[in-house]
């Protein structure tokens, strides 16, 4: 064999072996990268279940807001947070914590009044997936903002 023919098998070697490394890497960091999208993807379809699976609502915003309020009328906590879009973890907790704290000092009278007063906020719909009440006083302040979200099935409140 020539000395040419042994540096060019020689170069051949290091660039192959370059190469190998190379692919190693990117195999060994795609790996992770790969199981990280998986995770998330999982979770994402936990999520999805969670909305898929949630029927209590009405089929408009204007429905849902009747039954939270007749909910609320009702002094029955559970059902008014029922119509609340959950946390990703797939929890109304934070609502229902809410709600009950309302219900213990009392206000859920003067609250009921502020949400049989809310009208649609045009501003604040978006689409045929979100939608906004807004209860205003005399000056014209708003001093309750509603959001609602359609969830694929039923239209929950998102935010107060």
């Amino acid at each position: 064999m020539s000395p040419t023919t042994k540096k060019n098998l020689t170069w051949i070697g290091v660039l192959l072996g370059v190469y190998l490394i190379y692919v190693g890497y990117n195999v060994f960091s795609m790996r992770a990268e790969l199981s990280e999208y998986f995770q998330v993807k999982k979770i994402l379809r936990e999520s999805e279940d969670i909305y898929r699976n949630d029927w209590i609502g009405g089929k408009t915003p204007q429905e849902t807001l009747n039954m939270f309020i007749s909910a609320l009328e009702a002094n029955d906590v559970a059902l008014a947070t029922s119509y609340f879009m959950p946390d990703d973890a797939g929890s109304r907790e934070k609502w229902r914590k809410v709600l009950q704290g309302a219900y213990d000092r009392g206000s859920f009278s003067s609250a009921i009044d502020d949400f049989k007063k809310a009208t649609p906020a045009k501003e604040r719909i978006i689409g045929n997936r979100f939608y906004g009440f807004a209860t205003r006083n005399e000056n014209g302040d708003v001093i309750l903002d509603i959001s609602l979200q359609f969830n694929g099935n039923v239209w929950k409140i998102d935010n107060l």
